[in-house]
């Protein structure tokens, strides 16, 4: 049924309006979506703990959590714990090409969020990094960047309507994934398998395993490879000049 409701996605157009960055260590944020048009929001939490409030339900969030807002939601975020609660918050409009085929309210409906009904869970690597690249290209000096930003928030709700109807191996196989896109984004900054192991949110031993049976080296050695290409191809440039 789920995957059914997936099939009217490619008559939906996405704008996002508007893109923030929030750290909170106490109080709370509060959001109303506007009850007329086809505004909706997006919240991907990115660091701590917390709770999203409704006017009908509370739900505790933490790093990964993701949370789609419909026309008319009214929402709050808390922060409970130590660390800040930080998160991306992401407004944006959703109309459709066919015409009058929408939902009774004459609105365009996210069908795959409405039948979900609670926060999502998204490896953390993988959300961070793609909410990190919307909110970056959105706040550019430039128009291309900014349209850059619109293309990386579609490819953000696309990976939240894969983790809706993925299997558990897949999700194995798209953490492991983001993994690698990371430490190939990163691999010049101090890596260890302990923080490799945190961002995929598996063990270490369990992550040099699969990363081994998935790419056939281990997870350092990778990073080693690509650092030693670097320095390469930094010796190679230096001798041409």
């Amino acid at each position: 049924m789920l995957a059914e409701s997936m099939n009217g996605l490619d008559h939906l157009w996405f704008k996002l309006r508007k893109a923030k960055r929030i750290a909170k260590r106490s109080g709370q944020v509060s959001y109303a979506c506007p009850p007329c048009g086809p505004r909706h929001a997006l919240i991907a939490v990115t660091g701590g703990r917390g709770s999203l409030l409704t006017p009908e339900q509370s739900f505790a969030v933490e790093e990964g959590a993701v949370y789609v807002a419909e026309p008319g939601s009214l929402l709050s975020m808390v922060p409970d714990g130590e660390m800040p609660l930080t998160f991306y918050f992401f407004e944006f409009d959703v109309k459709s090409d066919r015409g009058r085929e929408q939902t009774g309210d004459g609105r365009p409906g996210l069908q795959p969020m409405r039948q979900l009904g609670k926060p999502l869970r998204i490896p953390p690597v993988s959300l961070s990094a793609m909410s990190a690249a919307a909110y970056g290209s959105m706040a550019g000096d430039s128009g291309l960047e900014r349209f850059r930003g619109q293309f990386m928030f579609q490819e953000l709700l696309h990976r939240v309507w894969s983790e809706l109807t993925a299997e558990p191996s897949d999700e194995l196989h798209i953490a492991l994934e983001h993994l690698r896109a990371y430490i190939e984004q990163h691999y010049y900054e101090p890596l260890s398998i302990k923080r490799l192991a945190g961002l995929s949110k598996i063990s270490p031993r369990h992550l040099v395993q699969m990363f081994r049976d998935k790419y056939q080296v281990e997870p350092m050695d990778y990073v080693r490879s690509l650092r030693s290409q670097r320095r390469m191809a930094k010796a190679e440039l230096a001798g041409r000049i």
